[in-house]
Formats: C-alpha cells, structure tokens, sequence
C-alpha cells in the first residue's frame, strides 16, 4: 500500500468521524457509562439448599451446597451476551469474619469496544466459584462493568419481529435501549418499571453490531392513550444511530409506549 492511499484511507476514516460527531449526537451519549453495578438477585430453592441467581447479561446461575457438612459453597452461573467479544473476569469474593459471616462476590463484565469487529452470534460464558462460608453466611453478589445498570429491569421491550433483539444498557447520561433490527423495519412495544423510575430514555438502532441505522425515514412514538410523536432530533453514533425519547413520552399514561421506525436505507 503506498503512502497516498494510506493518506486517503485515514483522511475518509476522520471525515467520517467529524461527520458523525457534527450529526447531533453528543460524545457522551454515545458511549457507555461509567463502571457501575447491579445485584444479582437470590432465591432460595424449595427443595434444596441453596439459591437460584439471575442478573445483568442474562445471567442465571445457583449458589448451593450439596451437603450441609460442606465448607464451601459451589457459585456457578452463566452470562449470555448478544454478541461475542465480551469478558468476564474471575469472582473476587471477600469474606468478613463477623458471625453470620458476610460475603462479597464481584463479577467484572467488560464488553467489546464499540467498533470492535465481533462474532455476529449468541454467546455463553461460564463462571464458577467455590467459597468457604457457614451455612448462616450472608451474601451479596455483583456484577460491575461499563454499561451495567444498577437497575436492569428498568425498561422491559417486546419487538414484534422474531429476528429483532434488544438490550439495555447505561449510555453516559441516561440509558439506552439499543435494539438490533436486520430488516430496517420493526416494531417494539416498551414498559418502564415504576420501581426503577426513568427520567429520560436513548434509542439505539442498527441492523447489527458495527452496522448502524444512516437515515431514518420514519420514527414515531405512540402512547396507549393515543397520543403521538414523530418529530426526533437524531445522531450517528459508532455503531447505531440514537434517538433521545420526549420527555412527555416518558410521562404517557401506564409507561406503556409502541415504536415504530423504518431506515431509509433498508
């Protein structure tokens, strides 16, 4: 490759980039958050001793004993990531020596950079710990990371084409519900959980990682009572294209929301 192609090659690639950074999308929300965390839930089994644990990244997994003489506790659990590219680091547990005992378990995620190139599949990964605690033992697992909320549950989408996948995740400044559509055309209904109140709301199109939504032809907001939006300022982040949600959207009757967008370039 000679010197002017090389030349070219960089001058397209930091075109590309001021473009997108002139396009209404401010710096901040396109990236993700700073690290944060959120508990992985605990139930304890009926008809065993232990409990079952669900978290952020589809994480399900149990904390149990196979027998009440055991002196550790067997953690095992599985991640399931849209896309490859993320990891996960191994447990760090730290155990107080206060009677029950309280025990700290953090579960580091870091996903893959937004323009990395990734496996375009469904990913699995494992974790297992052992952990020497009393049966009375007290515990509090985490998973941190960028983009981990504190309160995953916070929004709830049900896309109405089968090939369509969401997720959510914590944009600097608010969340963000990125939603992967190969089609260019789709529909999603979303529900705010009135425990995990949202003050303001970032939509994230692409036809899959690294392939964003370029011009939309249409984007509209509909709330159960009726009443419509369809005029969205709109920015060109690495990856997607967003879209910042009306706060009046936010506050329409039941938090139930319909959208709808088709890309022009479908």
């Amino acid at each position: 490759m000679n010197m002017h192609t090389v030349f070219r090659a960089a001058w397209v690639a930091a075109s590309l980039l001021v473009a997108m950074l002139a396009s209404g999308c401010p710096r901040c929300d396109c990236g993700k958050g700073d690290e944060t965390g959120a508990i992985v839930q605990m139930t304890p089994f009926s008809g065993r001793f232990g409990y079952g644990l669900s978290g952020p990244y589809g994480f399900l997994g149990s904390l149990t004993k196979d027998q009440l003489t055991d002196q550790a506790w067997r953690l095992e659990g599985n991640f399931v990531f849209p896309t490859g590219g993320y990891t996960v680091e191994d447990p760090v547990i730290i155990v107080l020596e206060s009677y029950p005992e309280q025990v700290s378990v953090n579960i580091k995620v870091t996903p893959p950079p937004p323009d990395a190139i990734v496996t375009q599949m469904v990913t699995v990964v494992p974790v297992t710990a052992d952990i020497t605690a009393s049966n009375e033992a007290k515990f509090t697992i985490r998973v941190t990371g960028a983009g981990v909320l504190s309160c995953p549950d916070a929004v709830l989408a049900t896309l109405k084409n089968e090939k369509d996948a969401w997720e959510l995740e914590a944009g600097a400044t608010a969340p963000r519900l990125l939603i992967t559509c190969p089609s260019g055309i789709g529909e999603a209904t979303i529900q705010f959980n009135p425990s995990c109140p949202v003050n303001k709301l970032l939509i994230g199109l692409r036809y899959e990682p690294n392939r964003p939504f370029t011009r939309l032809e249409g984007f509209e907001v509909i709330a159960e009572n009726g009443q419509r939006w369809a005029s969205f300022g709109t920015g060109l982040c690495l990856g997607f294209i967003q879209i910042e949600l009306p706060e009046a959207a936010l506050a329409a009757e039941n938090g139930l929301l319909t959208l709808r967008w088709v890309d022009m370039y479908r």
